[in-house]
């Protein structure tokens, strides 16, 4: 798993090829009203998108993680991936990165399927009126609830 800019050359025009239908395959949630999205940022040369592949020996890419950094908290926009213990690897990596660009928080908004993974790995919910809004505190401290509510 890299941060796209570190990956193998085969990784790199594989993430070029990627069409919906292999967006749709790679995610375990049907993303259907979210593929163009997802081709956007995953195309996008935006230095707050960070973008974070899996893929396997024959350089096929088997799950990906699309990160926005904001000043106050990260943003997970995305993380899918077809192969068991890969969400979980990429999920680390994404911590692993806020808490080095010194980000306390992330949020994201999971699919109504993946909200037991994420409470698995310490993520609580913003608010009970939105469910699948939830955000996990890296570092110590007492942040602003009510800012991060906002977001969603």
């Amino acid at each position: 798993m890299n941060i796209f800019e570190k990956l193998p050359q085969p990784v790199k025009d594989n993430v070029g090829k990627i069409t919906n239908k292999k967006i749709d395959i790679i995610c375990k949630y049907k993303l259907t009203n979210n593929i163009e999205n997802i081709r956007n940022k995953l195309s996008s040369k935006s230095k707050n998108i960070i973008k974070l592949f899996t893929y396997t020996p024959r350089y096929k890419i088997n799950g990906y993680a699309i990160l926005k950094i904001n000043k106050s908290h990260s943003e997970l926009l995305y993380l899918c991936s077809n192969q068991k213990g890969n969400g979980s690897k990429l999920l680390k990596r994404v911590e692993e990165i806020t808490i080095q660009k010194g980000i306390k928080r992330i949020v994201l908004d999971a699919h109504e399927d993946a909200i037991g993974f994420y409470k698995k790995k310490n993520y609580k919910r913003i608010d009970r009126s939105v469910p699948e809004g939830m955000y996990k505190d890296l570092i110590k401290g007492k942040g602003n609830i009510e800012k991060i509510k906002n977001l969603f």
